[in-house]
């Protein structure tokens, strides 16, 4: 049998071991974090329409960032997903644009009137307006 020294001495030798292996293992464990200009070309930082956080985040070889624009916050997960969200972005930017110029408010009009043209062109004209209907769709 184990004498109790002989216990003691070996759980503290355990616990040492198990201690410097987690010491060890910890320092390989947090993700480096790199300076955003460090990582990307010069021309994906400078914007109007988004900002993007001075820190990335490394874990392997996929790097995070954090974007910040009108139409919310971000996060990307690699570079082809950063790049697609300030495609995004930018579409989106785009979209707005349209929607509040003068083009698109006519058309939105003339858009609701179709309706009440067919209903009036059914009641005037019921036999060319039926027939017509399926070379219109």
């Amino acid at each position: 049998m184990f004498k109790q020294s002989q216990i003691l001495l070996t759980a503290t030798l355990l616990c040492g071991i198990a201690t410097s292996s987690y010491a060890e293992l910890s320092a390989y464990e947090e993700p480096p974090v790199l300076a955003t200009k460090d990582v990307l070309d010069q021309d994906f930082l400078v914007s109007d329409l988004y900002t993007i956080e001075d820190d990335v985040i490394t874990r392997g070889y996929t790097n995070t960032y954090r974007i910040t624009s009108e139409y919310g916050n971000f996060t990307a997960h690699g570079n082809a997903m950063l790049e697609k969200i300030l495609h995004e972005i930018n579409v989106i930017h785009e979209l707005d644009k349209i929607k509040n110029s003068e083009q698109f408010s006519e058309g939105l009009k003339e858009g609701a009137k179709i309706p009440f043209r067919f209903v009036k062109n059914l009641i005037t004209h019921p036999v060319d307006t039926v027939t017509g209907v399926p070379k219109g769709i």
